[in-house]
């Protein structure tokens, strides 16, 4: 019985009737490769940009840091005080 299927399965795709289908698969085939090299280009950029967010908390926080030292510096010389205003 498998090898009646399987010489049916050799006659039809040596005479062509398959050609629809195998053709079809061959167009998915080529669709699926380049949706995975555009999937695979969004990954980068997705691991770019969470690299680029990093950064940008850091230096955040550097600048944070920094002002809160500034600001301690200045309230010692009665900067930033109701003292100033007209």
């Amino acid at each position: 019985m498998k090898r009646l299927a399987t010489l049916a399965l050799v006659l039809l795709a040596q005479t062509g009737c398959l050609s629809q289908f195998t053709s079809r698969l061959d167009r998915a085939n080529d669709h699926l490769d380049y949706i995975r090299g555009e999937l695979a280009r969004g990954n980068a950029q997705l691991a770019d940009s969470n690299e680029r967010l990093r950064q940008m908390e850091r230096h955040m926080e550097d600048m944070r840091q920094k002002m809160a030292t500034m600001e301690r510096f200045m309230k010692r010389f009665g900067a930033g005080t109701d003292a100033e205003a007209p």
